[in-house]
């Protein structure tokens, strides 16, 4: 994984990548 860095972009980018995979089963 990566540092998360207190910014909106990597907060929306990762809701979109988080997203998807907690909705896979």
């Amino acid at each position: 994984m990566y540092v998360l860095v207190p910014s909106r972009n990597n907060f929306i980018l990762i809701l979109i990548l988080a997203y998807p995979m907690n909705h896979l089963e």
